[in-house]
């Protein structure tokens, strides 16, 4: 399957940043080839995209199925795998924005082409970012890793395991006990718990929710217990590829803000942040996105 993507694009770069935001996805060691594991009803198919492009001006990702287990529907899968890749995401006007603004500017050539992979599940990425709540990213991507071996699905291929976070029965029917090897706290393993339970008993149809208009998504979301705009707006962006400014919340924001506006160590004030960005009007969250992005590719 072949999905022609808006210009510019790069797949390296794109293969590469996806693993900040997604523990669970492999790229090749040249960030040609990236490997996920998605669930797909009641099966679960181990997708691998690359770059199919025939220039720089027809761009396209190639998406090909390595193996499957259960029954895989083929329309339900080309249309997870449309998502997953967001073709009509384009870049061009913001980066036209940022050449005249020199902070903006070195990043946009730094990331030249970036595009975001969206989880194929919003329900999967507001799981992710509550596991992510105030603790570092090596640590995160450590328990979410963990939390996909204990209860998620797998399939091996090549030498490799690849695993799906666990479906919302999973969560539903653990305990805290069950759930201590996550390392975040006991408050957040309820929160897991009541999210699953949420999508089960139709509290929340999050696969409906996800279609939804931004506004809504996001009201939504920050109406449950739990999850507050920083959660929100990274579940929105890995999800929806939509970003929502991120906040002064984010530490790592404020840190390479510090570093890439103003040249300076530690992190700046949250007010200097949040004033940083709201210049930036309609740009904010795309702008913060690209900062954040920069930053984890040169530190991490």
């Amino acid at each position: 399957m072949i999905i022609p993507i808006q210009p510019p694009f790069d797949f390296r770069k794109t293969a590469r940043a996806a693993g900040y935001y997604f523990a669970l996805g492999k790229a090749s060691a040249d960030h040609a080839v990236y490997r996920k594991l998605i669930r797909i009803g009641k099966g679960v198919a181990l997708v691998e995209l690359s770059d199919a492009s025939e220039s720089p001006h027809h761009p396209a990702v190639r998406a090909e199925v390595l193996a499957h287990r259960g029954n895989v529907s083929e329309s339900h899968l080309i249309d997870t795998l449309t998502h997953m890749v967001n073709p009509q995401a384009q870049r061009q006007t913001f980066y036209d924005y940022a050449a005249s603004i020199p902070a903006l500017n070195t990043t946009v050539e730094y990331l030249y082409g970036l595009h975001t992979l969206r989880a194929e599940s919003l329900f999967d990425a507001l799981i992710l970012t509550v596991i992510e709540q105030q603790i570092a990213l090596k640590a995160a991507q450590q328990a979410e890793r963990w939390f996909a071996a204990w209860g998620g699905e797998s399939i091996c291929y090549g030498g490799e395991t690849f695993y799906t976070l666990p479906a919302p029965e999973r969560i539903a029917a653990a305990t805290v006990d069950d759930l201590i090897p996550l390392k975040i706290t006991f408050i957040r393993m309820r929160v897991l718990m009541a999210l699953a339970n949420l999508a089960l008993n139709g509290g929340i149809n999050f696969d409906q929710l996800r279609c939804a208009p931004a506004d809504e998504v996001y009201t939504t979301l920050i109406g449950l217990k739990g999850v507050g705009h920083w959660t929100a707006a990274w579940a929105m962006i890995r999800a929806l590829g939509h970003y929502v400014y991120l906040g002064s919340a984010d530490v790592a924001l404020r840190a390479a803000v510090n570093h890439y506006f103003y040249g300076l160590p530690g992190r700046a004030d949250r007010n200097v942040t949040d004033s940083t960005f709201a210049s930036f009007g309609e740009y904010a969250g795309t702008a913060a996105y690209h900062i954040i992005m920069r930053w984890a590719l040169e530190k991490y």
